[in-house]
């Protein structure tokens, strides 16, 4: 077996080789028909077994190669060119099946043998297992974002490319015209321009020895010193590395000490520190090309609105204390300034994630004040457009702008409608998006939060809904929530049964999943759609959406008419949160309870247990 790293004799594509010898048993499968049924119970997506052309008998050799170049494809990978020849010795063959990654094509070759050989043996065989195995192995190898994007526009443009190392470096062409690339950088890339740039205090002094504007700040040689440089520049700063990428390392909106203290410490860990004037506005990226521009697109941090438990244990950056928080909040009006007109004194009334927005931008003007592009005003630990910090619902009361004000209908208990303001809004706004209801099929990945109130809506809505989740111990509970079925992704040749079963998944976990394992459970034009917040990338390959009209979207809370729409429904169907109703001397306690997934399904703090300090 070797591997052949560029154009070859069967295609342009890179390709492993191996020569194969079969028995005589094993020249012509027809004498054995239980092997591919076989083969097939063991992985199903190898499909049925054909030979290249219809006269020559299927070999052992020829289910080989349909074997490895399918357990690539199942991982992900984008291969689509197999073949195998009879050589002119009786019973040897020789198969070359494509590979992305060399590794990853070595391996499946092997666990074709494995899984080959018990078919013909009767044997067992863990696909699963060497799937996860394959992903895992091409997601270490493969090429980055920026580096496969060039590759790809190689390729289209029908250059040849030849990966010279396991990182990335990459060469195009052949001969005395090829170019090699590292990353992002080309052999023609100056290394006094790229040692500018990565020095962000040389590179704002060159800029503004041109005339180019760039914000005040300067590096510091240690917290103390970075505290001096905020004081001097003028609050609200900015922290960077001095030598960074990606926004590693960089804390916007700085006001005060414990929150310079925060940030030197999350820049420091990838070099020296600058301190810089904070100028507010969006972020854009460039990409020019041969001096032209061709493409620009708008950075945006990433936002969570409304996380009670993260937000007070810092887990997802710095908060600003003191802090209360509380974001699904239910009680009634006890006081109205003198211009509202929406509510009286003692309506029945909710806040969900937002208690602010501009109203004027086009996202606002459209019912979507959580893409406020000023932008909107979180319910806790957001500055509003008044320069005061923003305090939630675990509190006796609170005031909100009238517009983010909801009504709650009499047929929901204000205890019971508090989740809905958060998980409620989270879940519907996706399925009313994508259509769920009489006649579609609908899977809910999760049983928490979220998930549970997943099930409940789309249930309502008329959908078909199956929950999918680690194990069996929630069955019981999602077929009570409205499920007509659960699956255990520990159960592989469930997950099996149910490729292309669903026309919306709904992803509702923040941890990391295999995502192509869920986008094989689509039906043609299917979605998967997430709103829960894996901590790491997904990977995915572009055939597996093309072949079947899929997509991968995301989706975040609705907007305040979609969210009284939300709450209507649900009075109108009896949709209510499975809660369990706590005091407020057990929040604590309780929160250990929420991470460790012992609450089922939402905690609601009765808020007259608040006593002030």
């Amino acid at each position: 077996m070797r591997a052949l790293r560029g154009p070859n004799l069967w295609s342009r594509h890179t390709a492993i080789e191996a020569v194969v010898t079969c028995d005589a048993a094993e020249r012509d499968l027809r004498a054995t028909p239980a092997f591919e049924q076989r083969l097939r119970e063991l992985f199903p997506s190898v499909g049925a077994l054909h030979a290249n052309k219809p006269s020559v008998p299927i070999s052992l050799a020829h289910a080989l190669e349909l074997t490895a170049l399918a357990l690539q494809a199942e991982a992900g990978c984008p291969v689509t060119f197999s073949r195998t020849t009879p050589t002119e010795v009786a019973g040897t063959f020789q198969v070359a099946v494509q590979y992305t990654e060399e590794t990853v094509g070595r391996l499946a070759f092997d666990k074709a043998q494995a899984l080959c050989r018990a078919a013909a043996e009767g044997g067992a065989f863990d696909t699963a297992a060497a799937l996860a195995e394959l992903r895992e192995l091409d997601e270490d190898e493969r090429l980055g974002p920026s580096t496969g994007a060039i590759v790809d526009a190689a390729i289209a443009r029908g250059i040849p490319i030849k990966r010279l190392t396991s990182g990335s470096l990459v060469q195009l062409g052949w001969g005395s015209r090829q170019r090699r690339i590292q990353a992002a950088e080309v052999d023609g890339t100056s290394a006094i321009a790229e040692s500018i740039a990565q020095d962000k205090d040389l590179t704002k002094k060159l800029l503004h020895s041109a005339g180019v504007p760039v914000p005040m700040g300067r590096p510091a040689a240690d917290l103390e010193d970075a505290w001096a440089a905020a004081l001097d520049i003028g609050f609200p700063v900015v922290l960077k590395p001095q030598d960074g990428n990606q926004g590693k390392g960089v804390t916007v909106g700085i006001t005060e000490r414990a929150q310079l203290d925060a940030a030197y410490q999350a820049a420091a860990r990838y070099g020296g520190v600058m301190v810089e004037k904070y100028l507010p506005g969006h972020d854009f990226r460039l990409l020019v090309v041969g001096n032209q521009l061709v493409a620009a697109a708008r950075r945006e941090p990433p936002q969570v609105l409304g996380d009670d438990i993260h937000t007070v244990r810092e887990e997802w950056g710095p908060a600003h204390f003191p802090l209360t928080v509380g974001h699904e909040i239910a009680g009634t009006v006890l006081e109205v300034g003198a211009e509202v007109t929406r509510h009286s004194v003692g309506d029945r009334v909710g806040v969900g994630c937002l208690v602010d927005s501009c109203g004027e931008c086009e996202p606002c003007k459209d019912g979507m004040e959580m893409f406020c592009t000023k932008p909107s005003v979180g319910t806790y630990n957001s500055k509003g457009y008044d320069g005061e910090w923003t305090m939630g619902g675990y509190a006796q009361e609170v005031v909100v702008s009238e517009r983010m004000v909801l009504r709650i209908p009499d047929a929901l208990e204000l205890d019971v409608a508090a989740p809905l303001l958060c998980a409620g809004i989270t879940t519907y706004s996706p399925l009313r998006r994508w259509g769920a209801g009489t006649g579609r099929s609908v899977a809910v990945v999760g049983v928490g939060g979220l998930g549970h109130m997943g099930v409940k809506i789309a249930a309502a809505m008329g959908a078909t809904v199956t929950t999918i989740s680690r194990s069996d111990a929630k069955a019981a509970d999602a077929v009570a929530l409205g499920a007509r079925a659960h699956i255990a992704t520990s159960d592989p040749d469930a997950m099996r049964a149910a490729k292309g079963t669903f026309d919306i998944v709904l992803n509702t976990v923040s941890a990391d999943i295999p995502i192509a394992d869920y986008v094989r459970l689509l039906k043609p034009n299917g979605v998967v759609v997430n709103v829960g917040l894996p901590p790491s990338p997904y990977s995915i390959s572009p055939g597996s959406l093309i072949g079947g009209n899929k997509a991968v979207a995301g989706s975040s809370i609705g907007g305040i008419a979609e969210t009284q729409e939300m709450l209507d429904f649900c009075a109108e169907h009896g949709i209510a949160a499975t809660i369990e109703v706590v005091s407020a001397a057990d929040v604590n306690e309780v929160w250990d309870r929420v991470v460790d997934g012992d609450v089922r399904y939402r905690a609601v703090i009765d808020t007259s247990t608040i006593t002030p300090a």
